[in-house]
């Protein structure tokens, strides 16, 4: 049993830094709810350890009686003398236990107890050694992967989690490879546990596919932000496919987009190599609306009007142009409406100079088209005959309507299993 303790001991010692006189209490308190459940139960036992020799002194303190009635807590004279000199009736006498009585049932107590110590030991670590560094970029070696969540050896013999929800959808992190990751907290894997102040054990919570992940990245490359020349806005990201950086600069003479992008665009690159297929796009602030727009969108806006106190703005795009405000799936408007804080409403033209009441007839409701799960390639061609929401596609005539409408060559502008999609969804 000693070997099996100083073994211990070096282990605890060589991996997680615990030291022995730290440990030996944890040890000592685990037998003892273990003696409580075995053979020993009822008696009041003791136990101490030897740091030097790992061995176990286990007794149990039993009062001197003339005859025993309680033969846990009781022992005569007789007895009595072999553990001690000259007792008297009344005395408490140490007998000693054999550790190994505990039993298979109290030795998995033992061993429970242990593993919570040790688990608390790991957490107050992490916390003092790396609650300065939460929201910090981390290096780290992708080392093992269980049910989604990843293990990454960050080094100091120290293991970090990535969980599945904090991952990049689509994303492969093959094991023995480096990469970066956002330090995002110390807790459990399941983020609902720390907020019921659970028992689980902490670990070091990492994120790939948090907004601050690309932040870090970022003001990593672009050493502008760290004096404050540069500043970040706002930022809207869809992970794994695009990120929208709105940024400002102090100095008037100093373009925030060409500093963040970098000479031939450099600073983009090295983006690039961390986040994969996901582009990074830089928005330069400005408080005029019409201009912000332009600047989100790289197209001419027209009509601009803002409702600050419902928080939209309603413009115009030219039917060309519409396609690639939307975005695919409705991504890009999307993206940009979280970026700048406002419900956005696109009005399509025919052409830039139709003006002001052509946008009122079409007034098009895209950002609801695209959200109800309809291609934008197919909003387009709905908005080009006069339907521009879910309500107007609910009206009697809407399939025959669509199934006669045609294009300039004569060919059919929707199929059949198309306008059948569009009409189940208008009505769901």
């Amino acid at each position: 049993m000693n070997k099996e303790i100083l073994d211990l001991f070096k282990m605890m010692e060589d991996t997680k830094k615990v030291k022995r006189e730290e440990l030996i209490p944890a040890i000592c308190d685990a037998i003892l709810e273990a003696s409580k459940k075995g053979v020993n139960a009822g008696q009041d036992v003791t136990v101490s350890i030897s740091p030097v020799t790992g061995d176990i002194s286990m007794k149990a303190l039993k009062t001197v009686v003339e005859a025993v009635s309680d033969p846990l807590r009781e022992i005569d004279l007789r007895h009595a003398r072999l553990h001690v000199d000259d007792p008297k009736l009344g005395d408490c006498v140490p007998v000693s236990i054999d550790p190994e009585t505990l039993g298979r049932i109290s030795s998995q107590t033992v061993r429970q107890r242990l593993k919570e110590f040790l688990g608390k030991i790991e957490t107050r670590r992490l916390v003092e050694t790396y609650s300065e560094q939460v929201g910090q970029l981390i290096s780290g070696i992708v080392i093992g992967d269980d049910r989604g969540t990843i293990t990454v050896d960050i080094g100091n013999n120290t293991e970090a989690k990535l969980p599945r929800k904090e991952r990049v959808k689509g994303e492969t992190l093959i094991k023995g490879s480096r990469h970066m990751f956002l330090l995002k907290r110390v807790g459990s894997i399941d983020e609902k546990a720390d907020d019921k102040n659970d028992t689980q054990r902490k670990y070091l919570i990492l994120s790939r596919a948090d907004e601050d992940f690309v932040l870090a990245l970022v003001s990593r490359e672009v050493t502008e932000m760290a004096d404050g020349t540069i500043s970040i806005v706002n930022v809207a990201r869809k992970p794994g496919s695009r990120t929208k950086i709105l940024v400002a600069s102090e100095d008037p003479n100093l373009d925030p987009v060409g500093c963040c992008v970098g000479i031939r665009g450099s600073r983009v690159k090295a983006l690039g190599m961390e986040l994969g297929k996901e582009k990074v796009d830089f928005v330069k602030w400005t408080d005029d609306v019409e201009k912000l727009l332009c600047e989100c969108f790289k197209v001419n806006v027209y009509n601009v009007q803002v409702d600050e106190a419902k928080r939209v703005v309603s413009f115009g795009v030219t039917k060309e142009d519409a396609a690639r405000v939307i975005g695919q799936r409705g991504e890009n408007l999307n993206l940009t409406q979280n970026l700048l804080g406002y419900h956005l409403k696109v009005n399509v033209f025919a052409s830039s100079d139709q003006g002001v009441s052509e946008a009122d007839k079409t007034n098009a409701a895209v950002a609801e088209l695209v959200a109800a799960g309809i291609p934008e390639d197919l909003v387009i061609r709905l908005m080009s005959v006069g339907y521009t929401s879910l309500e107007g596609l609910r009206e009697p005539g809407t399939d025959k309507n669509l199934a006669s409408s045609c294009n300039e060559r004569g060919e059919p502008l929707f199929t059949q299993e198309e306008i059948d999609g569009v009409i189940v969804v208008a009505n769901r």
